[in-house]
């Protein structure tokens, strides 16, 4: 048989793996962590659900492979995006400008998966693995602008970006709770300041 769900039967390991996995991806981008579902993916793969945990064990590996694949690819995908901007520019966009509407479906999965791995030990891991990808892109940033001389700071760039996530994930909080008002554009100009005060730069507008 050559189509339809017993197709996928017939594949390599490797082949089942990869369309497993991208399909999981491509699910998960666009629907969250929760509605991942076990049959979503077999439905959308032309999958039998008994392949996911023939080839990754259970459904929660293939989610978390999934999710760390987004991160890399976020990850890459922000940093060509930056890379020609000046460096608090590239900060600000990296700390997750509220203003920029194309943030918001990777934003709304890494919200879900900190509640998420809160509730589940299993989930600890992948999602301090994504804050460890967040932390050296935002230090390469930092680096890149001390060598340029238009950043400067009494830290180390490790330290720094640390504290500029922290206070990247207390300003969410108050965007999504609207506690802000003109929440978005008061955020990002708190943001901006806070750039400024740790590198003592000039912040984005």
């Amino acid at each position: 048989m050559t189509n339809g769900t017993a197709s996928v039967h017939y594949l390599k390991r490797d082949d089942r793996s990869d369309l497993l996995l991208t399909t999981t991806i491509s699910i998960m981008r666009n629907l969250g962590f929760a509605a991942t579902t076990a049959r979503r993916i077999a439905a959308e793969s032309q999958s039998a659900v008994g392949n996911i945990n023939r080839v990754f064990g259970s459904l929660q590996a293939l989610k978390q492979q999934a999710f760390i694949a987004i991160t890399h690819q976020v990850a890459s995908d922000c940093c060509q995006r930056v890379s020609t901007l000046p460096p608090c520019d590239a900060l600000l966009s990296l700390l997750g400008d509220p203003t920029e509407e194309a943030q918001d479906i990777q934003v709304h999965l890494w919200r879900e998966v900190a509640v998420l791995a809160e509730q589940d030990d299993a989930l600890q891991p992948v999602y301090r693995e994504a804050l460890d990808v967040w932390h050296r892109v935002l230090c390469e940033v930092i680096e890149r602008g001390e060598a340029q001389g238009s950043l400067r700071s009494a830290d180390s760039p490790s330290q720094t970006a640390w504290r500029l996530m922290a206070s990247a994930l207390g300003m969410d909080t108050l965007v999504r709770f609207s506690s802000l008002h003109s929440a978005a554009e008061q955020a990002r100009a708190a943001m901006a300041r806070l750039i400024a005060l740790e590198l003592f730069a000039t912040a984005a507008a």
